[in-house]
């Protein structure tokens, strides 16, 4: 990574310094530098834009990836840009489960947005009631019906219900102070605030307001939702089918506590909190790395999180692994923000990835892809992938040998979860096709590419074709099967 930002090709550089408007897509094969791009322009634009964007968010597709690019801005010289995984986007929420594929595909539909929109407003309860209030020998009250009126009003502006509880509690304290003046004439000496400080002594007013337009906490109506088939029931009547209900559904935990959050949970909790609690912090630009693994609700989380939509897209639907795998660019366009105008522009040459390797794992774009051009290797010369074939139960172990033999550089083992599972090393990465993502290794080593197609379903051959084209030197194929 550090090679690749310090040796900035005129391609690359064309949309590191491209204007910050709208959505920049840029569709980009292994090796041909969408990281160092995504990076490098997200300081360019804080410092050619500083005053117009203030803040940048660069969101990655993990933890692991994360930390492996952490070190680029700080050496670019910037470190006023916030970078965070998509299952680190909000604030107190810890992922701790994974969804099976179904789940994950199911919670990656919009329609989700609509099944939360309605169990926040089925949980509201908007009770008006008198406020009295003793003051200055004399009982200064606001009416129930005018109380009904304020409610009316400060739920009916399309507010998030925070803001919109803080406008009725602000409506009523202005009601109340005008009835104080009215019945007290010129002996009403309180100001505005010491009436507030009256009323919100012992609580009164905290408690009034509780009883008047008491607020769901987001998290918890969440929780309830995935927990309870009757909140369920009454919030997806109409846009989930019985099936898909009990899809979702799962058991609940003995404390509320205990209750595990998956990485597709959080564009439900995200939803709910800019339902409740009011949209999340703004950047003046976002930019996206690994874009093509982002479910519909993923991308929707990103956009609440852009200024004038402000956005760049960086990835390869050739490697979209994700809950909803992509075949163009333009299938995301739905879920960026509203009337933002997207350009789609492209990598084409490979840097990274040697051209004797890529041509192993070139064939596979046919089936996986077959509208994305393909990437050019830039570099020739490399040694030619060396194809390995054992017993099956001899696997591990000569991964293990052929792992061995390198002696120097960044090494990798990927393979199915199930062998990857099973293995132990504390000195090499052991890792599945999707952890690997975005990531690059002097010396990788393949194990079983037939078991990867056929763990990953659907998705299998673009696993494959990811696992295979992350070596910068390297690649040693380990199988017991026919696989090409």
């Amino acid at each position: 990574m550090r090679d690749i930002v310090a040796t900035i090709q005129s391609d690359q550089y064309r949309l590191i310094t491209a204007e910050p408007q709208g959505a920049l897509v840029v569709q980009g094969g292994p090796g041909t530098g969408k990281t160092a791009v995504g990076l490098h322009r997200a300081s360019w634009l804080l410092f050619t834009h500083r005053e117009q964007l203030r803040r940048v968010l660069v969101v990655g597709p993990n933890p692991l990836f994360m930390d492996y690019v952490s070190h680029v801005l700080p050496a670019l010289g910037e470190e006023a840009v916030e970078q965070r995984a998509v299952t680190e986007m909000l604030d107190g929420v810890v992922v701790e489960r994974d969804d099976a594929t179904d789940v994950a595909a199911l919670k990656a539909d919009p329609r989700l947005s609509e099944v939360v929109q309605r169990a926040v407003e089925l949980s509201v309860r908007a009770v008006p009631e008198e406020l009295v209030l003793y003051v200055d020998g004399i009982f200064v009250s606001v009416k129930e019906r005018d109380v009904a009126e304020l409610l009316d009003a400060a739920l009916s502006e399309g507010l998030a219900l925070g803001q919109a509880r803080e406008r009725f509690r602000m409506a009523v304290l202005r009601r109340s102070y005008e009835r104080y003046g009215e019945l007290l004439g010129p002996r009403a000496l309180r100001s505005f605030d010491e009436l507030e400080r009256a009323l919100r002594r012992n609580g009164f007013l905290a408690k009034y307001l509780d009883r008047v337009l008491s607020l769901p906490r987001a998290d918890k109506l969440v929780a309830r939702l995935l927990t309870s088939p009757t909140a369920l029931r009454e919030a997806a009547d109409g846009v989930l089918d019985a099936g898909e209900q009990k899809l979702l559904l799962r058991d609940r935990p003995r404390r509320a506590a205990d209750l595990q959050w998956s990485a597709h949970d959080l564009p439900l909790l995200d939803v709910a909190r800019t339902l409740v609690d009011g949209p999340p912090r703004a950047y003046g630009h976002v930019i996206v790395d690994e874009a093509q693994d982002l479910s519909p609700m993923q991308l929707l989380m990103v956009s609440r999180r852009t200024v004038d939509g402000s956005l760049t897209i960086l990835g390869d639907v050739a490697q979209a692994t994700g809950p909803v795998t992509y075949g163009r660019w333009q299938e995301l366009e739905p879920f960026l923000p509203q009337d933002v105008e997207v350009h789609v522009e492209e990598l084409r040459h490979a840097y990274r990835v040697p051209a004797e390797i890529m041509e192993l794992a070139l064939p596979l774009l046919d089936e996986i892809a077959p509208d994305v051009e393909r990437p050019v290797a830039y570099r020739q010369g490399g040694a030619p992938p060396k194809l390995v074939r054992v017993a099956e139960d001899e696997l591990l172990e000569a991964a293990s040998r052929e792992a061995a033999a390198f002696d120097d550089g960044l090494l990798a083992i990927i393979g199915p979860r199930s062998l990857v599972d099973s293995a132990v090393s504390e000195d090499t990465y052991l890792l599945t096709p999707p952890q690997a993502k975005g990531l690059e290794f002097d010396h990788v080593v393949v194990i079983e590419p037939a078991r990867i197609v056929e763990e990953g379903g659907p998705r299998g051959l673009r696993e494959l074709y990811v696992a295979l084209t992350r070596p910068t030197k390297s690649l040693v194929v380990v199988h017991s099967r026919e696989w090409r």
